[in-house]
């Protein structure tokens, strides 16, 4: 860890989340085994701990001054490792009793979880007495921050007390977990005047993330440009940084105005009700014109690449495309991408189309009959059939049903075993088949009782 830096606010530094800083009227020595806590509730919503801010003064030489963060106890008590530190040269601080404010940036920073008590924790273990320690100045009669309050330790941090009329100055700094950072409209997307809402969203809200499915507690939502009314909604997919979209189909964006400042939330349905949005602006709404939408996904693609530390893009020729890695993320925020604008991707997947045909018969539909036997035979068969008021199919039934009758009667006569006079009704059968005279399920029906009279005539025929 490197030593941290008293460092300025700027415009784009983490915002300040919990803070107290009133009535300041006394200082807490800390040195050796003497350390001291102050306890916060992180509200109104979760949050990185990305630093703190002390008010702070030296006495002599000190020398580490540690901050850490860590969780409490069932009663409020430091306890447990180091969710976050820092250090600072206790020996470069100043030396005017009234204090300096002191950033202590975590590297790595740690998260807060909503309605969560954490505990600021300093020490000094280098520092000898009340004259060589670091001084952490505080309203020591009237402390009013309703979220925590002071502890000490006199055995470095193995007991605590709390001193609950007490509360140290302190100011804990950090980024939201959820954030919208940029938006574009397009229409025309997959059919005439729908609209597409595609936003670039940063999303690591906890304690849900990244274990749990964000879209049991997180939406996307499409409101009036004050927030009050949810005008079409979607949900979170995924966690990190990702696209999201929220899609229309012309009938249900026909009530919507074009070029408005309408507002994109990502909206936690948790308590606290945690939530980022981004404001569109007339210039944001790019028309049907989708080659706009092909520089955005490139423009969010670069953004999530740095945040991945991994590549989202490659180049074909002089074309700039999502790779492998891109592909599956842009494909998940944004439905229908990959088949309305293929050439944004390396590689495309062939999706075979499917067309919805009725049932048929693939037996029944083949070859007819007529066709099968050839016209001379089934014009004999028709004319068979009309001498007894049936058609050529149903006569050419009934004469292979015969021919089987006089085969099997004449073999009967001769005292031929009976397994061999069921066999033969297999070669009729497969012929009746051929010709297409007989159904398919008569042919298994009869089939079926073959083969349950041939295996009776093996096992339960009488001699």
């Amino acid at each position: 860890m490197a030593f941290a830096l008293a460092l300025p606010v700027l415009a784009d530094s983490p915002e300040e989340f919990e803070s107290y800083a009133t009535g300041v009227d006394v200082d807490f020595p800390i040195y050796g085994p003497k350390w001291y806590a102050q306890t916060f509730t992180i509200d109104p919503a979760s949050h990185s701990i990305y630093s703190v801010r002390l008010l702070l003064y030296r006495e002599a030489t000190p020398g580490t001054l540690t901050i850490s963060i860590k969780a409490t106890d069932g009663a409020g008590k430091p306890t447990g490792l180091d969710l976050a530190s820092a250090t600072i040269d206790g020996d470069t601080l100043s030396t005017s009793t009234s204090g300096i404010w002191y950033e202590l940036v975590f590297d790595p920073p740690t998260s807060g979880d909503y309605d969560t008590v954490y505990a600021i924790v300093a020490k000094a273990p280098a520092a000898t007495s009340t004259a060589d320690c670091v001084d952490w100045r505080a309203d020591g009669s009237s402390g009013s921050y309703a979220g925590g309050s002071k502890f000490a330790s006199t055995d470095s941090g193995l007991s605590w007390t709390a001193d609950t009329d007490d509360d140290f100055y302190f100011e804990v700094w950090g980024y939201s977990l959820i954030a919208v950072d940029s938006a574009q409209v397009f229409n025309g997307y997959l059919e005439e005047n729908d609209l597409l809402f595609v936003f670039n969203y940063q999303n690591t809200y906890t304690p849900y993330y990244p274990a749990d499915d964000p879209a049991r507690y997180f939406d996307l939502r499409l409101t009036n440009s004050a927030g009050s009314t949810i005008l079409a909604q979607g949900v979170c997919r995924a966690w990190g940084n990702r696209p999201g979209t929220i899609y229309l189909s012309a009938d249900s964006a026909a009530s919507l105005t074009l070029g408005s400042t309408y507002r994109l939330y990502v909206y936690g349905v948790v308590d606290g009700d945690p939530n980022d949005y981004y404001h569109l602006t007339v210039a944001d709404w790019r028309g049907d014109d989708l080659s706009y939408l092909d520089s955005y996904v490139i423009t969010m693609a670069h953004t999530m690449a740095e945040y991945y530390d991994t590549p989202m893009t490659t180049f074909t020729g002089t074309n700039e495309v999502l790779n492998d890695e891109g592909a599956i993320l842009f494909s998940i925020g944004i439905p229908g991408l990959q088949l309305v604008r293929p050439d944004l991707f390396l590689a495309t997947a062939q999706i075979p189309e499917y067309n919805p045909q009725e049932w048929t018969d693939a037996f029944e539909g083949a070859t007819d009959w007529e066709t099968q036997v050839g016209p001379t035979v089934a014009g004999i068969l028709t004319a068979g059939g009309d001498m007894f008021g049936i058609d050529g199919k149903g006569f050419g039934v009934f004469f292979l049903l015969g021919l089987y009758i006089l085969i099997a009667a004449g073999a009967g006569a001769n005292k031929v075993d009976a397994t061999v006079i069921i066999a033969l009704s297999f070669p009729i059968l497969a012929l009746g088949a051929w010709l297409r005279v007989i159904d398919i399920v008569i042919i298994a029906v009869i089939g079926a009782i073959a083969v349950f009279l041939f295996i009776y005539s093996l096992f339960w025929s009488r001699t």
